[in-house]
């Protein structure tokens, strides 16, 4: 296989924590690089990077680490309310569901009941070509049930990133 790998960058209490993100070509879900059923950690960039270079791992963008701010979730947790940041939440909700993939773990926002939300929350981030800008909004419930996706994310974060 000739696996292109991504850096990215777990901030909580301003510890930072580096991952290597992949999409397998014999899969549809992405992953995180494992050590048996451990993912691989690394304390800086360096390390990645000399990692990488002596299994022979293609990185790819090192110059464009994605970054996850665990402190951000948590503060969109108690902070949600109807004028979200789309994007955010996507981010949160999209690498959550990779660090599942990875641990072979079911994630709460896969489930169809959440499909809804997840939709209006992806068109919000406005990634359409040509298309208009869409703003959505959400009721009680839909903020219910993004609160409790999110505070998901956070507990898999805690468990397994942080």
């Amino acid at each position: 296989m000739n696996l292109e790998y991504y850096v990215i960058n777990a901030i909580y209490n301003c510890r930072n924590t580096y991952y290597l993100y992949y999409y397998p070509e014999d899969s549809d879900k992405d992953s995180l690089a494992m050590n048996g059923e451990i993912l691989l950690r690394f304390e800086s960039i360096e390390k990645i990077i000399s990692y990488a270079k002596n299994n022979k791992m293609k990185l790819c963008e090192i110059d464009r680490i994605s970054k996850y701010d665990i402190n951000r979730l948590e503060y969109l947790i108690s902070h949600l309310d109807d004028r979200l940041n789309c994007s955010e939440i996507i981010d949160f909700w999209n690498i959550t569901d990779t660090i599942c993939n990875s641990i072979k773990k079911d994630f709460i926002g896969n489930k169809k009941e959440y499909n809804f939300v997840y939709n209006e929350l992806f068109g919000g981030c406005n990634t359409a070509v040509n298309a208009y800008e869409y703003h959505p909004s959400f009721d009680k419930n839909a903020l219910i049930s993004i609160k409790k996706v999110l505070k998901e994310c956070f507990i898999l974060f805690k468990e397994y990133i942080i």
